[in-house]
């Protein structure tokens, strides 16, 4: 791509095109601000190879200092490209707040100020001298001729970008271990076990016994009215791994490079390894309880003598009498 820039000043301007990595395509060279040589460059950019963008002359209003082209690629693999102003490119938003412009979006209110149906920038570089950015959502556009031409814009870059099939892979994006961008700053598991009920993913919950001993679980997070899955214990999901994988002890690196996710159902879970095969290990984590002391067992008994009456003891006899004569039993 071919960078025209543009320095302008009363009467004349300098003009520079240079391709990426710093190829000088056309030395710098003057230009007067008249009908003939502006179309004389016109022509001249026209029969550069490949694709060619004018460098706009976009002035910040906060600090005066030119606004400068920025193209980032996102994770679609597409460039984006913006217009920064250069104090706030190189020092930071501390240095200058001014706000940065969407090039498409300063495209199309410049096509709209020069009355035409989509941008040109032929047109462009002959009428327009200089733009000029006011706050967060002012344009005034400085022709050659004198005049000015000030008008509104709202950045509308984020809703364009995030459509509803980008949402949808930005989730599955995020719900995969494997391929979430942060999941160095979270737990062995997240994103790593999926429920085989309802599909979703299982989460964290952390949490301390009496004794003090910390414990972690992993649980569905689906609607708990719809999926009963079981949870299950951190600890026995590292030891069916380590199992699986014939290790001494759990890994975490080595589980990622051979088994791409997990699923539960039931009692069951199942390993889907990244070469296509899968196995299955059955787990039964059993209610971790608090041993009772002999005091706590005396207190017990005294409770129950206390409630266990005589009158209580006499009225469920003759409850169990009354259910045993009402009942038909079966014949031997």
């Amino acid at each position: 791509m071919n960078s025209v820039g543009i320095d302008i000043s009363k009467g004349r301007s300098t003009i520079a095109v240079m391709r990426p990595f710093g190829e000088v395509v056309i030395s710098p060279f003057e230009v007067r601000h008249t009908d003939s040589e502006l179309s004389k460059l016109a022509r001249r950019l026209k029969s550069l190879n490949g694709e060619t963008r004018v460098v706009m002359e976009a002035t910040c209003g906060c600090c005066r200092k030119h606004y400068r082209h920025s193209g980032k690629r996102n994770t679609a693999g597409e460039v984006y490209y913006i217009w920064i102003c250069q104090t706030k490119s190189q020092k930071g938003v501390s240095a200058c707040p001014s706000k940065n412009i969407p090039e498409k979006m300063l495209q199309n209110t410049a096509a709209e100020v020069l009355g035409l149906d989509e941008f040109d920038e032929d047109v462009f570089s002959q009428q327009i001298e200089e733009v000029i950015v006011i706050g967060d959502d002012t344009l005034t556009f400085r022709f050659y001729d004198g005049h000015e031409v000030t008008t509104k814009w709202q950045s509308t870059a984020k809703t364009d970008w995030w459509t509803d099939e980008r949402r949808k892979l930005w989730g599955e994006r995020h719900k995969r271990k494997d391929t979430n961008p942060n999941w160095n700053t979270f737990y062995e598991f997240t994103g790593f076990i999926k429920c085989g009920c309802c599909g979703a993913n299982y989460r964290c919950q952390s949490g301390k016994r009496k004794d003090g001993t910390p414990t972690r679980s992993w649980y569905c997070t689906g609607p708990r009215s719809k999926c009963r899955n079981p949870a299950i214990r951190d600890e026995t999901m590292k030891r069916l791994v380590t199992e699986i994988l014939g290790l001494d002890e759990f890994d975490e690196a080595a589980m990622d490079a051979q088994i791409e996710s997990a699923t539960i159902l039931d009692h069951m879970v199942t390993f889907h390894f990244r070469d296509g095969h899968i196995e299955s290990r059955d787990f039964l984590d059993k209610r971790h309880g608090t041993p009772w002391t002999e005091e706590r067992r005396e207190k017990a008994r005294e409770s129950m003598k206390a409630v266990w009456t005589d009158e209580r003891r006499e009225a469920m006899s003759e409850r169990i009498k009354k259910i045993r004569s009402e009942k038909k039993w079966p014949n031997p």
